[in-house]
């Protein structure tokens, strides 16, 4: 077996990886209750302004990308780079780091995880887990998760879609996610976000 199916192999792992993290959180903070269209209309409904089209125009880039990596090389030959086998492990380490931040903060989150700017009746404060030490700590999961993808498939383009997509949910959904917490929690949340960093463990 060539160290580039190896590779392939090891990315579609940390994929599957992520979304059955993922799927399984989501399930057990009961956002599935009414069934995946009731649940994609709520997403539909409460995301950020604007954010749903950044995501897709994105999205329609990056993931072309990463199926002609998969599948079809010769396509995207023009966006591959010449890194040494260590470095694209490294990218593979960055990516099972993420996944595993991943897992840790939607597990801390709870039932109280929800992936949209959506508040549930019994929602409570976090501070547990990574949230002792950032507020956003999913948002830097998946910027790892990224970053990592990109060296891994050594795809100059796949890295540059890859972080645009998370920089561009960030720039979006913190602002408004923040704005959120601080009307439903008031001064609990202002004094939480007087002790922690928004996404680097800095204070």
């Amino acid at each position: 077996m060539s160290s580039e199916v190896i590779f392939k192999l090891f990315f579609l792992g940390l994929f599957v990886a992520a979304v059955t993290v993922t799927v399984f959180n989501q399930r057990r903070a009961g956002n599935y209750g009414r069934g995946f269209t009731s649940h994609a209309r709520s997403h539909a409904q409460h995301e950020a302004k604007g954010l749903l089209a950044i995501r897709a125009g994105l999205a329609l880039l990056w993931y072309p990308t990463v199926l002609g990596w998969l599948l079809a090389p010769n396509w995207i030959r023009w966006s591959f780079l010449t890194l040494p086998e260590w470095l694209r492990w490294v990218g593979g380490g960055t990516g099972v780091v993420g996944v595993l931040l991943l897992s840790w903060s939607q597990r801390s989150m709870g039932r109280n995880f929800a992936p949209t700017l959506a508040m549930k009746e019994d929602h409570r404060l976090v501070t547990s887990g990574p949230y002792r030490w950032v507020r956003h700590p999913m948002y830097v999961a998946f910027f790892l998760m990224l970053c990592g993808a990109g060296v891994l498939a050594r795809n100059w383009f796949m890295e540059l879609t890859g972080i645009l997509l998370i920089t561009c949910i960030m720039l979006v959904r913190i602002p408004a996610e923040e704005v959120l917490l601080a009307n439903r929690f008031g001064d609990e949340y202002t004094t939480y976000r007087r002790k922690t960093s928004a996404v680097i463990p800095l204070r």
